[in-house]
């Protein structure tokens, strides 16, 4: 009984864990991913509570003699089997995975100075509030950051590395802001687009 418990606490951990991930990068992620993931810890709640009702009821039934183990049994093999069972939450979080990778590297960029706009950012806003040397790097999939085989990632690497605090620098999920296309760095001089050389 304590291992199912344990299994229990450790998949809700991991579901509070992704949970979290996605509300601290809430304006970066899609509205259908936070969505998804929300309404997936929400279940997993309702399934949990039932559970727990459940087998403490067939705890009292079994201990009452109203009651047999193999009923007690068959509650424990179908949490095994549903939405609370490790295989599900592990399948769950791997599916997601993609969100947690970005929340560390948002908090990572944010240490060297780089900025990811977020769904509710005007790029005009950006180009009016940062006049001089500004970089942003439009990537395609949530993955070019972490992809440090990327030659359009390594050209951005390269550039906020060697920033002396007078530029600007930013990343823009082309997903949010329904614009397609591939990795692109677009490099603005006094709100104009200019030439990287």
């Amino acid at each position: 009984m304590d291992q199912v418990f344990d299994h229990l606490l450790k998949s809700k951990q991991r579901l509070n864990d992704l949970y979290n991930d996605a509300q601290s990068i809430v304006d970066h992620i899609s509205d259908k991913i936070f969505d998804g993931i929300s309404n997936h810890v929400q279940k997993f709640k309702i399934e949990e509570a039932k559970f727990r009702q459940e087998l403490a009821n067939r705890l009292v039934k079994v201990r009452s003699g109203r009651g047999s183990i193999s009923d007690l049994e068959s509650s424990i093999e179908s949490f095994q089997k549903g939405v609370l069972s490790k295989s599900s939450v592990v399948s769950f979080v791997n599916k997601y995975r993609a969100v947690s990778m970005k929340a560390d590297s948002i908090l990572t960029l944010k240490s060297k100075n780089v900025e990811y706009l977020d769904k509710h950012t005007n790029i005009d806003y950006i180009l009016y509030n940062y006049p001089n040397h500004v970089y942003i790097l439009f990537e395609h999939n949530e993955n070019t950051m972490g992809n440090s085989s990327s030659p359009v990632y390594g050209v951005f690497r390269d550039l906020y590395n060697s920033n002396d605090g007078s530029d600007k620098f930013f990343i823009s999920n082309t997903k949010l802001t329904k614009k397609g296309g591939y990795p692109v760095i677009h490099h603005y001089i006094n709100g104009k687009l200019g030439v990287l050389q």
